[in-house]
């Protein structure tokens, strides 16, 4: 997700400006519902909810902005348990504990036939027992389960009190008095021009040697490095220098309290990527907090990168001569420049000018269309950019430590001094003319759109595309690799959790390259990325905002609402999100109904 907060300093008519862009599923239960909802004297605020949730998550209301990403913190703990004298049995610093049970039983309905099924799950005092893919619970240890929102009943008191602020302020202080929110950063901006940024999660607290240990192991233990990447923090369970820290002031035991977490308060920007957070801003650094928010001072995403370009000023499309517009963020935001195309495409086109042929995994493979078609590229991610399917595969050649860090690609590696602007420069080619792997990279790409059966010289917005209600609508946008501000992909970070078929899930995979970037053999189908959209700022009557809701507000694949948005969001067209009653009544597609029921 992306989220950015302009402040009285850097727009055009010295009021707060927010742009949330999260990216979720487009199918399943992880949807937004679009909502405006009004309580006379209470509530008045629009924005989305998760399907099933009350109140509004991300929005605006009459006086204040606000949006939210995933932060890579982490809310929960996997403690590595060692078996103790049984299998039920485990160790804890000199001592042997017992795990507790608890049985249950659920009715499911098969084929017209009510059975039983049950279950026995086990906790021990970290918590819940887990069967971790690929490394389960045996003889040989397991792993438990502690999670800092275990007992988060805090969550809607949280969110009525965001609702009702009427600025920054009141914003901040609701968050700091409830420490309600379960998993997510904060960007909001006021009509005063107030912006606020925090990661305000509820975060397990780890002692600082407990810390230091845990970065460590990140970096040198397998298991713990691998549970890293999927987001999931490592603990020793044996080792009662492991429990989480009780100290005054947290929400619950074994928390953070709200005044160690990161935050920024400026009248400038800020802005989140789903980095940790200690760069809020092109311009500011935060000091490290508890470790589990995030390690301080590793190598920044390409997408927070560009986040930080534009913001910055330094992007394709930027703010007007007297500061940022909301027309300029939106143009800014769907410009789909891609930054690590204005940092290599010019040495990688030299570097492969010339070179007729290079040889990958034993084929020999043609350069010069390739090398032509990336001379003549826009460098966007548009529907007609031709040139940027083969951006995207060549960029995928290269893991995404090395996308962030260096390695085989960049010239200069990651400094954390400079951290918006390294990695940079293209790695140097071999000396002596030995392999290079970015002219294998290139060849690389050219087979896999050739494996894919889509022709080099494809414009995007005919193979990256959504079915939906029987439609393809093109896309443009690109996904994690490319180093873009706008997100759709055929792939995710979010589990399906619905059981509609998928037209693309016929598409036969690309052997190593489909979990990449998505591609499939006949292009780029989307399930993911851009959500609700909007910008949201602040004029003298009060709220102004333009927006979508990408997937659609029905689910309903019969709905004409299953796919007006998409249309819209492919031809780059937001539409107003009315706030005030003349303007709501006002719109000729304004429909009342009024909904009566008994007291009784």
């Amino acid at each position: 997700s992306n989220g950015w907060g302009f402040g009285s300093e850097v727009t055009a008519n010295g009021r707060g400006m927010v742009v949330a862009n999260p990216h979720f599923p487009w199918r399943g239960d992880g949807r937004f519902w679009e909502c405006h909802l009004t309580v006379p004297g209470e509530l008045d605020v629009y924005g989305v909810s998760l399907i099933g949730t009350p109140l509004v998550q991300m929005g605006f209301n009459r006086h204040v902005a606000w949006t939210h990403t995933f932060s890579a913190g982490h809310r929960f703990c996997f403690f590595q348990i060692h078996p103790g004298s049984g299998p039920s049995s485990y160790r804890f610093g000199e001592e042997t504990r017992e795990m507790t049970s608890q049985a249950h039983r659920i009715s499911v309905l098969d084929n017209g036939e009510l059975s039983h099924l049950d279950r026995v799950l086990w906790r021990t005092h970290h918590g819940p027992m887990l069967d971790v893919p690929f490394l389960g619970w045996s003889a040989a240890g397991g792993f438990a389960l502690g999670d800092s929102n275990d007992g988060n009943d805090r969550f809607l008191g949280q969110y009525l009190a965001i609702n009702r602020a009427t600025s920054v302020d009141e914003l901040r202080t609701a968050v700091h008095q409830k420490q309600g929110l379960p998993w997510t950063n904060t960007v909001a901006a006021d009509d005063h021009g107030e912006v606020w940024y925090a990661d305000a999660a509820t975060t397990p607290l780890l002692s600082e040697e407990t810390g230091r240990r845990f970065e460590k192991a990140v970096d040198e233990d397998l298991v713990t490095a691998l549970l890293f990447s999927q987001r999931v923090a490592l603990l020793d369970g044996s080792d009662p220098a492991s429990e989480w820290v009780v100290v005054d002031g947290a929400p619950q035991p074994g928390r953070a309290p709200i005044g160690m977490l990161p935050e920024l308060r400026t009248t400038r920007t800020a802005f989140n990527s789903n980095d940790p957070y200690w760069v809020p801003s092109p311009d500011e650094r935060l000091d490290p907090a508890p470790t589990l928010c995030g390690l301080h001072g590793r190598a920044l995403s390409p997408r927070t990168r560009m986040n930080a370009t534009i913001l910055a000023g330094r992007a394709p499309s930027g703010p007007s001569a007297d500061g940022w517009t909301s027309e300029d963020a939106e143009a800014a935001l769907l410009d789909n420049a891609s930054l690590l195309a204005e940092l290599l495409i010019d040495e990688v086109v030299r570097r492969a000018t010339g070179v007729a042929v290079v040889t990958v995994d034993g084929r020999e493979v043609e350069l010069a269309e390739a090398v032509q078609l990336l001379t003549n590229w826009d460098r966007r991610f548009d529907l007609n950019s031709v040139g940027a399917i083969i951006w995207r595969e060549f960029l995928a050649s290269f893991p995404e430590a090395e996308l962030r860090n260096g390695g085989s690609l960049w010239a200069e590696p990651f400094d954390p001094q400079r951290a918006i602007e390294t990695p940079s420069g293209l790695h140097p080619a071999p000396l002596g003319g030995g392999h290079d792997p970015i002219l294998t990279a290139l060849g690389r790409a050219v087979l896999v759109l050739e494996a894919a059966e889509i022709a080099i010289d494809s414009p995007l917005g005919s193979v990256q595309f959504v079915e939906r209600s029987g439609q393809r609508v093109p896309l443009h946008g690109a996904n994690e690799v490319e180093g873009i501000a706008n997100v759709v992909a055929p792939i995710g970070n979010f589990a399906r959790s619905d059981l509609e078929p998928l037209e693309a899930e016929e598409l036969p995979l690309i052997a190593g390259r489909t979990e990449r970037t998505g591609i499939r053999r006949g292009g780029y189908s989307v399930t993911y990325g851009a959500s609700f959209v909007a910008v949201m700022g602040f004029d003298e009557r009060g709220p102004v905002a333009k927006g979508l809701l990408v997937y659609g507000q029905s689910g309903d694949s019969r709905s004409p609402h299953h796919v007006d948005q998409v249309e819209a969001f492919s031809s780059k067209s937001l539409r107003p999100m009315h706030f005030h009653d003349e303007d709501i009544a006002a719109d000729p597609h304004c429909v009342s109904v009024t909904v009566t029921g008994s007291t009784d």
